[in-house]
C-alpha cells in the first residue's frame, strides 16, 4: 500500500497536492492546495461509468457539493457528505479566509456500501455531523490509514477500512432512522427508469419496452410508475434530451462540439428535428442558447 499521485493535471506543487492510497477496492485520498473544482457529468458517466461512491472529509476549508438538489449545499470541518459517481455532481473545494484546503475523501465501490446501508442513495448530497460518534472514529481512522497504511500488511489495512465504513454508514443510518420519510418500492424502481434513461439519452430509438427490460420490470409496470408521478414515457425522455442539450450547449467543456454533435449525441435524429423541438420548448434558437456563453465561439 503505496501512495500514488493521480494523473490529473495540476499546478506546481508548491499550490496543489492530490495523492492517493489504494486499500483493497477502497481508495483513500487526500488534497492540499489553494482549492479544486471536480465535476461529473453524464457524459463522463456514459463514458466511463465507475460504480463508485465518494465519502468527502473536510479537513480545513470548505467544500461546496450539488447533487439531486436544485441548490448547493456547504460541508464544513466537523462534517461529511457523500456522493454517488453514477449521477452527475459538483463539487468545489475552497479555502476559508486566508488559509488552504485540506480535504480526504473516499472511493468506495457500490456494492461495499450498499450492503451497509440499503437506503444509501437518498443520503447523497446530504451533510452529517462527524464532531463526535461513529463518523468521528472513522474518518481519523481513514485518515490514520492514509498516512501509516505503508506499514500495514493489507489484511490489517482491509481491517480497519472494514471499520471505517462500518462506522461510517452507522452514523447516516442513526442520523435518519427518526425521519419520516420512507423510500417504497414504487420509489425505488423509479429511480432506476431514470437513471437509465438518463444513462442513455444518446440512444436513438429507446424505447419503453427496452428501458423496462433493461430496469427488469414489464412495460405495464414501467407506464404505471411514471404515470403515478404525473409524466409520460415520452414526457420525461423528450425533457431530458432538451434539458440536457440546452445545458451542454452553455458548458465550456462542451464548446469543441458543434451543435450538430450535441444533437445527436442526445439522442435527436437530425439537426432540423433538435432545432425545432428545441425552439418549441424553450422559444428560441439551440444557437442562441450558444451564443448566449461568452466563453464558446459564435461560429460553433
Amino acid at each position: 500500500m503505496v501512495p500514488r499521485h493521480s494523473g490529473w493535471p495540476a499546478p506546481p506543487p508548491s499550490q496543489f497536492s492530490l495523492s492517493f492510497l489504494q486499500s483493497g477496492a477502497t481508495s483513500i485520498a487526500k488534497f492540499i492546495g489553494g482549492g479544486l473544482g471536480m465535476k461529473r457529468t453524464w457524459k463522463h458517466i456514459r463514458d466511463n461509468s465507475s460504480e463508485l461512491y465518494v465519502i468527502w472529509f473536510p479537513v480545513s476549508g470548505k467544500l461546496t457539493i450539488s447533487q439531486d438538489s436544485a441548490y448547493e449545499v456547504e460541508c464544513q470541518p466537523g462534517e461529511f457528505a457523500v456522493t454517488c459517481g453514477d449521477r452527475p455532481f459538483h463539487v468545489r473545494a475552497e479555502p476559508i479566509g486566508a488559509g488552504h484546503c485540506e480535504q480526504l475523501h473516499v472511493l468506495v465501490p457500490s456494492h461495499l456500501i450498499r450492503s451497509r446501508l440499503s437506503t444509501i442513495d437518498r443520503h447523497c448530497g446530504r451533510i452529517f455531523s462527524r464532531d463526535k460518534g461513529p463518523a468521528s472514529i472513522g474518518m481519523r481512522t481513514f485518515s490514520a490509514l492514509f498516512d501509516e497504511g505503508g506499514s500495514l500488511s493489507d489484511e490489517s489495512a482491509n481491517k480497519f477500512t472494514t471499520a471505517s465504513l462500518d462506522a461510517v454508514c452507522e452514523e447516516m443510518r442513526c442520523a435518519t432512522s427518526s425521519e419520516p420519510v420512507q423510500i417504497d418500492s414504487k420509489h425505488a424502481n423509479l429511480e432506476r427508469v431514470v437513471r437509465f434513461i438518463d444513462q442513455h439519452i444518446a440512444t436513438q430509438g429507446l424505447t419503453a419496452g427496452r428501458v423496462a427490460t433493461a430496469c427488469n420490470m414489464s412495460r405495464r409496470y414501467l407506464h404505471y410508475l411514471l404515470k403515478y408521478n404525473g409524466i409520460t414515457f415520452g414526457e420525461y425522455l423528450w425533457n431530458a434530451r432538451l434539458n440536457q442539450a440546452k445545458a451542454w450547449l452553455r458548458d465550456p467543456e462542451f464548446a469543441h462540439f458543434n451543435i450538430v454533435d450535441i444533437a445527436y449525441m442526445c439522442g435527436f435524429r437530425s439537426p432540423s428535428h433538435f432545432s425545432s423541438a428545441f425552439k418549441a420548448q424553450f422559444g428560441y434558437a439551440p444557437r442562441d442558447e450558444r451564443l448566449s456563453n461568452k466563453d464558446i465561439p459564435a461560429g460553433r
